[in-house]
């Protein structure tokens, strides 16, 4: 008899980062016989805290940032809700064939939730010269 243990495992290479790497977690904890090699490129989510806690840190998270972005630049709350009014109305084409939608340019704040000390300042200097 061969154990459960000894089986060939079949062939494979599975590779996920963020919510892929999620997803392959998921998928090892319930294959009987799991790909040879998988590939974990970070972002993993946590799975050591409940989920509804890690997102209330997210939520504090971008919100003090969001404040301490549009305390440095106060102008710019005017500006986005703007640059948002005109892509409700009208996203324009992207070169790439997508639409630049209002949620699409909201997510460019994400860029400015990271540790760089420079991240308010490339953001604000892009929305400065947004082109309206």
């Amino acid at each position: 008899l061969i154990s459960p243990l000894q089986e060939p495992r079949p062939w494979g290479v599975a590779l996920g980062q963020s919510f892929g790497g999620f997803c392959i977690m998921t998928y090892l904890s319930f294959v009987e016989n799991p790909p040879k090699i998988c590939l974990l490129t970070g972002g993993i989510a946590p799975m050591l805290e409940p989920i509804y806690e890690v997102y209330d840190k997210l939520w504090n998270r971008v919100r003090e940032r969001n404040t301490r972005y549009y305390s440095k630049y106060p102008g710019d709350v005017r500006l986005v809700k703007h640059i948002v009014q005109l892509l409700l109305k009208s996203p324009p084409t992207l070169p790439s064939g997508g639409k630049l939608t209002a949620r699409r340019f909201l997510q460019l704040g994400l860029m400015s939730l990271g540790g760089s000390p420079c991240a308010f300042t490339r953001l604000h200097a892009m929305l400065s010269c947004a082109l309206l």
